[in-house]
């Protein structure tokens, strides 16, 4: 007997191949067996006839790391399908906060956050502590990232001058703490404030640690109009010297000047991938 039987749906499976009728089985909350017609007892059955059944989908750039403290139940997410959400995105993540530049790493918790609030020292100060005080009882799985306009504000406020060697290895461990906690990767955010103060050396050096962990590097490009061109290289150099997988957050031409010009910025990404 399964748990649970999902009978009559159209089964749009996420592989590409055209949707079908189907039976869905699942036991010990995994999916146990798909078939035209499962001749089967479960302890709970549902009719899907005239609705469609996928897999839950994926938020691959979220900012819910912010508001799940306040909203854990995600079903603003579930109701829209959605069961995984990728968090700390754009440079921003609940954590490092340091105490020397507290001010600071709550303005920047704030930058993409009309409501947002003061984040707590006790559960802010590194990522691995932020993770060990955060419920496991959220309605998605969570992925997390590590922000680095979090972690240039906890080592250097908003200084305008590139980081001193022992600032920079403070990055760099602030960084190695969340990557040995679980974090996935780094996010950058070059169009904020202080992500926007670093040189293109300082966002190697911390790919670097990332790279080592297998992790990812998610760009929010520092410029998406007249030096959009200038922006991607960027990217592109971090990638090739660093051997790290990069997202580009947003690809865009957003200065009606350069529209239809995407064909050339994906061309470049594209001979990157060659």
């Amino acid at each position: 007997m399964f748990d649970l039987l999902i009978k009559n749906a159209r089964v749009v499976d996420g592989t590409g191949l055209p949707s079908y009728r189907a039976d869905v089985a699942v036991e010990d909350g995994r999916i146990a067996a798909i078939s035209p017609r499962l001749c089967a007892e479960a302890r709970e059955v549902i009719d899907a006839a005239g609705l469609t059944l996928t897999p839950g989908f994926i938020d691959a750039h979220s900012h819910d790391d912010f508001i799940m403290e306040t909203v854990p139940a995600c079903a603003h997410k579930l109701e829209q399908g959605v069961t995984t959400q990728v968090v700390g995105m754009c440079g921003h993540s609940p954590a490092p906060l340091s105490p020397d530049h507290y001010e600071e790493g709550c303005t920047v918790s704030k930058t993409l956050y009309a409501k947002g609030t003061n984040l707590d020292p006790a559960i802010h100060e590194t990522f691995s502590a932020f993770l060990r005080k955060t419920p496991d009882s959220y309605g998605t799985n969570m992925a997390f990232f590590i922000g680095h306009c979090m972690v240039r504000a906890a080592v250097m406020g908003f200084d305008e001058r590139r980081p001193t060697a022992e600032e920079l290895r403070r990055m760099q461990d602030y960084v190695r703490d969340a990557m040995e906690a679980g974090a996935r990767g780094i996010s950058f955010g070059l169009e904020y404030t202080p992500g926007n103060l670093a040189e293109t050396e300082e966002l190697i050096a911390l790919c670097e640690v990332v790279a080592a962990y297998g992790g990812v590097m998610t760009m929010h490009m520092r410029n998406e109009e007249e030096l959009v061109f200038e922006a991607i290289e960027e990217t592109l150099r971090i990638a090739r010297e660093t051997g790290i997988t990069c997202v580009i957050s947003h690809h865009k031409l957003a200065d009606k000047a350069y529209w239809g010009q995407a064909h050339k910025t994906l061309a470049l990404i594209d001979e990157a991938n060659r």
